[in-house]
């Protein structure tokens, strides 16, 4: 696939392949991993992965965003994007984990690097994301990079039968660099 390639302390952020359609694809069955994932059909299948994998390379290539694997000592963790619209300079975070990797930073470390990138290097003014429902953990990586609550969209998403509640996040060009410039 195509795009940049990020690294971390922990973990190198990179292009997928589509070699990598087995181990998404693994990783998204896991019920728990798609619970607050909008569009996560079950059984999730390599077809599945394949198409989530060309999507995100014809945004990439028509400059609206980047999806990153995540990936630490060569095993594929989860993935990480960032969807850009250029013409209001904003961009959607939004990323998953396998459980294997839950509890350890990860999330935190990548989205703090994809934050960077989209400020600095797509040249975007607001950087934004949402979690749904109970996903309280997402919520304290988006808090942990420094993102501010904005609000809360009341039976917003639905998701299965149930009408799902969207915590909004969000973080300006000029509050990133007050914090992490100095870093």
């Amino acid at each position: 696939m195509v795009g940049p390639e990020l690294r971390t302390r922990r973990l190198v952020l990179r292009p997928f392949a589509r070699e990598d359609a087995a181990a998404i694809a693994a990783i998204l069955d896991v019920p728990d991993v798609g619970r607050y994932l909008l569009h996560v059909p079950k059984p999730y299948t390599d077809d599945d992965a394949v198409r989530w994998l060309t999507s995100w390379t014809r945004r990439w290539l028509l400059g609206r965003g980047a999806a990153f694997a995540i990936t630490r000592r060569g095993r594929l963790c989860g993935a990480i994007t960032l969807a850009v619209s250029r013409v209001h300079k904003r961009g959607e975070l939004g990323y998953w984990l396998g459980p294997d990797d839950w509890g350890d930073g990860l999330a935190t470390e990548a989205a703090a690097a994809v934050l960077d990138w989209g400020f600095r290097d797509q040249g975007l003014m607001r950087i934004h994301a949402q979690y749904l429902d109970d996903n309280r953990a997402s919520g304290r990586v988006l808090e942990k990079i420094g993102m501010l609550r904005e609000g809360v969209r009341r039976a917003h998403i639905k998701k299965g039968k149930r009408l799902l509640d969207a915590h909004q996040y969000g973080v300006l060009r000029q509050e990133w660099e007050a914090r992490w410039q100095d870093k």
